[in-house]
């Protein structure tokens, strides 16, 4: 059954006492522009829309489908139950309507996903272009996020800015939240295809080319992550002037498919910075290894400090760059 288009999702929800089946949604209030159109948030799979309740006080993302996702419903009923039962701290209440929203006369499943005010980790990231503090503040919590999820045998699958918020709370601290949950992997997903491979400029080459879906596929993203948002807090805001292209952290899916040939892991390769020639050493073998050798992070970083380079990683990360070796 073809999907409603955004217009069609749009009309329909302008009218939500009419339109949804969720009774605190009903009495929702859509969050408009100032022209009085409904204020959308687009994706590859979804479009989200904002809904205030006034009766409960909560604020709900409301998730519509744009593209089908196999299983999908069986896919989210595993999800919640997992994540309901590892309790990270960084994931948010949802719910899935397969009852969602009346379009056309046909019912369409929604998410109906708590509301986070936040910004979006590209968007943390230039703003406080002359702030490395607070940077590395944001560095402190991704090692955190990634041991939770590796202890809770779980992958976000999808790790990218757009789809991790930073929440400022008490005392100038952060909050660390993770949004958009279509393709997470759990342990009683395993075997199972999710349909899609994240953002192309946070994967490693291998899952673009199989489509890999487990329990590894977060090791890659994790560890450019961090590399990025490390580079720009120690080299200098230039670095995310001349190589941010508003759809990534610096890197971008040539660099990661074709080291040999990408200038910005040569600029940082000649670093004087030893933990940024050790975090982009280790980014470019991983290139280059099957993606379950790629180190987790917590290998990699260690209460703070990056762990050196052998003389043979060094020597590897030469071979690599310089096309002499594998």
């Amino acid at each position: 059954m073809p999907l409603p288009n955004p217009d069609e999702y749009a009309n329909a929800l302008q009218n939500l006492a009419q339109t949804v089946a969720d009774d605190e949604l009903r009495e929702g209030r859509l969050a408009l522009t100032p022209l009085g159109l409904p204020m959308l948030w687009s994706g590859g799979f979804a479009d989200v829309y904002r809904v205030h309740c006034p009766r409960t006080g909560n604020t709900w993302a409301v998730k519509c489908f744009t593209r089908e996702i196999p299983a999908r419903e069986d896919r989210y009923r595993q999800i919640a139950a997992h994540l309901e039962q590892a309790s990270l701290p960084f994931t948010m209440e949802f719910k899935y309507l397969q009852r969602g929203v009346l379009v056309a006369g046909t019912w369409y499943p929604i998410v109906k996903m708590r509301w986070v005010d936040g910004h979006l980790l590209n968007e943390f990231v230039e703003g406080h272009l002359d702030q490395p503090q607070r940077l590395r503040q944001f560095l402190r919590l991704w090692v955190k996020m990634a041991d939770r999820l590796r202890a809770a045998e779980t992958a976000h699958a999808d790790l990218q800015h757009g789809n991790v918020l930073l929440v400022p709370v008490r005392d100038g601290q952060l909050a660390l939240r993770l949004i958009d949950y279509d393709g997470v992997y759990v342990p009683t997903l395993a075997g199972v295809r999710s349909g899609e491979s994240g953002h192309a400029a946070y994967q490693h080459p291998q899952r673009l080319r199989q489509g890999t879906y487990n329990g590894e596929v977060d090791r890659f993203p994790q560890l450019a992550i961090y590399c990025a948002i490390h580079c720009v807090a120690t080299e200098g805001p230039q670095l995310w002037e001349r190589f941010n292209n508003g759809d990534n952290l610096l890197f971008r899916e040539q660099d990661f498919g074709e080291p040999r040939t990408s200038e910005l892991f040569r600029a940082l390769w000649r670093s004087p910075n030893a933990d940024t020639r050790a975090l982009v050493g280790r980014l470019i073998l991983a290139c280059r290894q099957p993606l379950e050798d790629v180190p987790w992070l917590d290998e990699v970083v260690d209460e703070r400090r990056v762990r050196a380079l052998t003389r043979k990683q060094e020597s590897g990360v030469d071979n690599v760059l310089s096309a002499r070796g594998p």
